[in-house]
């Protein structure tokens, strides 16, 4: 039953790809990287932490950190293949914010990032935000969204998001335009999340290690095929964030991981 699993998974993901002064505190072989008290104050992130007895090279962490963004967010550990997140927090993570609670649950949620669902809706919605009031009018009479009423539902949802959020967007400099706002799309937000559940999946034993080095290894060529940097890579990772949330936060949690020294987005090179 595993194996014939693990194949699904490598057929359905093999289709799919052809398509932040730093303020140390040390404590159990861990760096902390201090945020900022105003966005801990807002629950913006914790402080970003590093195992400095790691001995990944940097060929695997290029591998391990697409899903940084997500590791930060839940106070984990960026420079290992586990998440390094508590286990009871991690459980309830899983339940609470994905949904997943067994193997089941999770290799369905896996299979569905990995067609890369946000990037999809976006590009309708976007296309969408920019015809203005007729929006909502355009995607429902679209030919390409006729045959799923929920598809359509969720770009006018994205739409009225990416409204309702634009100013924040802007001004978190995420984007600086309409224009570049298309340009980023939200796929590095889909491959962080396939990177991110897939090892936070695997630590929690609902996959194994093999199915989850299928799916970082999709992450990270879809990340790659869209991009040629880590900075619009996590600009597009701290876009579909906003949609769902703090952008400020986002964007500055973004930051700190293509700044920060000891932060894998710092000196890995994207190749």
């Amino acid at each position: 039953m595993i194996e014939q699993t693990t194949i699904s998974i490598a057929a359905l993901i093999a289709t799919i790809i052809t398509v932040w002064a730093l303020l140390k505190i040390k404590k159990h072989g861990l760096a902390y990287i201090s945020c900022r008290k105003n966005h801990m104050a807002h629950g913006c992130c914790h402080d970003l932490r590093i195992d400095e007895t790691s001995t990944y090279s940097e060929e695997e962490l290029s591998l391990y950190c697409i899903g940084n963004l997500h590791v930060g967010k839940f106070g984990g550990t960026l420079n290992t293949l586990g998440t390094g997140i508590d286990a009871a927090e991690r459980t309830s993570m899983l339940l609470q914010d994905f949904g997943i609670d067994n193997r089941n649950r999770a290799i369905k949620k896996l299979k569905w990032l990995s067609t890369a669902p946000s990037q999809l809706t976006f590009h309708f919605a976007y296309e969408a935000y920019l015809k203005g009031k007729e929006g909502e009018n355009w995607l429902r009479n679209s030919k390409e969204l006729a045959d799923s009423k929920e598809l359509c539902d969720e770009c006018i949802m994205q739409m009225k998001k990416l409204k309702r959020q634009y100013k924040e967007i802007m001004n978190a400099g995420i984007a600086d335009s309409e224009y570049e706002l298309g340009l980023l799309g939200v796929i590095a937000w889909d491959a962080g999340q396939l990177n991110f559940l897939s090892r936070a999946c695997m630590e929690q034993g609902y996959i194994n290690k093999d199915e989850c080095m299928i799916c970082l290894d999709a992450a990270y060529k879809m990340s790659h095929e869209a991009f040629s940097n880590w900075k619009d890579f996590a600009h597009s990772y701290a876009l579909g964030f906003a949609l769902y949330g703090d952008a400020t936060c986002m964007a500055y949690m973004a930051e700190q991981l293509l700044n920060a020294k000891q932060s894998p987005w710092s000196y890995i090179k994207w190749e």
